[in-house]
């Protein structure tokens, strides 16, 4: 027989093992009593997916003129948690993710704010499109994925 089997003798032979599931039953009780409820509770998750069109470009072209400087200028945002990427040919899509609880119309007006602040981070004569903001929250996200 090996450790386990020894433990679980042992546990099946002792007096401690009643008090220790009185006691498990006792703090579930505590627990499902303090925890507090709502039958739909509000929690702010915001999302933006910023899409900027850029016409005729290559992938590196996307990435290097136009992912990395919007990253970087999405990043300094206040309440900011993350900030993702994709370059596609013609096209860069940031996804920025604020921490849980900033409201979602705040969120949303300062990432055109700072987007419109900072416009200099791509020059005009690339042919760099005007930032497309689309808002984003947690009931927008799948729960379940399914793939065949």
């Amino acid at each position: 027989m090996g450790p386990p089997g020894r433990i679980a003798r042992y546990f099946q032979g002792s007096q401690l093992t009643p008090l220790l599931a009185l006691v498990a039953l006792l703090l579930g009780a505590f627990a499902i009593l303090e925890t507090p409820r709502e039958e739909e509770p509000q929690i702010d998750v915001t999302m933006a997916n910023v899409f900027v069109p850029f016409p005729g470009a290559s992938v590196r072209d996307v990435e290097a003129l136009v992912t990395i400087p919007a990253e970087q200028v999405l990043a300094q945002m206040a309440g900011v948690e993350h900030v993702h990427s994709v370059s596609r040919p013609g096209m860069a899509l940031v996804t920025v993710q604020f921490e849980v609880g900033v409201p979602r119309t705040e969120a949303i007006v300062r990432v055109r704010d700072t987007l419109a602040a900072n416009r200099d981070w791509v020059s005009p004569e690339l042919g760099v499109l005007e930032p497309v903001v689309k808002p984003r929250g947690i009931d927008d996200v799948p729960v379940v994925a399914l793939t065949l």
